[in-house]
């Protein structure tokens, strides 16, 4: 079939992203990265056939929303160590003896270059991970499975940054950090930024259990990608 017979309007083709969105919008991005082996026959069919779609195409698929985020935070890092984190952090903020036993643990507790990234909160029901494990959600899986949403795990620090940037969190509100967890007075856990009535706002810990399921209303923190920064 000649490449021209088979083109597609710019209306077609939006079509039938549209489509494969609602089918499986990660199955569109392994498609656009040039890997549609796991596609349907016509979906690779249209790849082969159509090489100029594919810049329309990404142009759609660049400006699909995502989950809506309740908070984003850009945050410019100074590269500080963890003594220095928490030492700046207690002359504004409380940080709860295990935040503290969690940067204490060198070997898990990653301490970021100086950088600008940004920071976003979402709910779990907008990320679709709402029934999930929390050892899921907070680990390789969970991990993997916010990557098409542009999305990636935090680092460690950046609860120290999230704290310093959220002065105007509500009383009810709790925010865990997505980042790999850290082993500290034998728990498995991960930082969470919150306000307590009487220490104010502060940094805790969270831990975490494979039997604990993630509610639709948490609320986790998680990276943008750095491309999209």
């Amino acid at each position: 079939m000649k490449t021209e017979q088979a083109l597609y309007t710019e209306i077609q083709v939006q079509e039938i992203v549209e489509k494969a969105i609602q089918q499986d919008r990660e199955l569109l991005a392994q498609t656009l990265r040039g890997m549609p082996c796991g596609a349907p026959k016509e979906t690779k069919q249209w790849w082969i056939e159509n090489p100029k779609a594919v810049t329309q195409t990404l142009k759609i698929f660049n400006t699909l929303p995502g989950p809506q985020h309740l908070y984003e935070f850009r945050i410019r890092k100074d590269g500080a160590l963890a003594a220095t984190l928490v030492t700046r952090t207690r002359e504004t903020f409380y940080v709860s003896e295990y935040a503290e036993a969690m940067t204490n643990n060198a070997k898990e507790f990653a301490v970021g270059p100086k950088e600008e990234v940004i920071i976003r909160v979402f709910t779990c029901e907008t990320l679709g991970v709402s029934g999930w494990s929390e050892t899921d959600f907070f680990g390789p899986k969970g991990f993997e499975h916010v990557k098409k949403f542009g999305l990636r795990e935090c680092l460690p620090d950046d609860a120290f940054a999230i704290r310093a940037a959220h002065k105007g969190q509500p009383l009810d509100e709790w925010i865990r950090v997505a980042h790999k967890p850290i082993s500290a007075d034998g728990y498995s856990l991960v930082f969470g930024v919150g306000p307590h009535r009487d220490d104010g706002l502060y940094v805790d810990s969270y831990c975490l259990g494979s039997c604990y399921r993630l509610n639709p209303d948490f609320l986790v923190a998680l990276r943008v990608a750095s491309s999209q920064n």
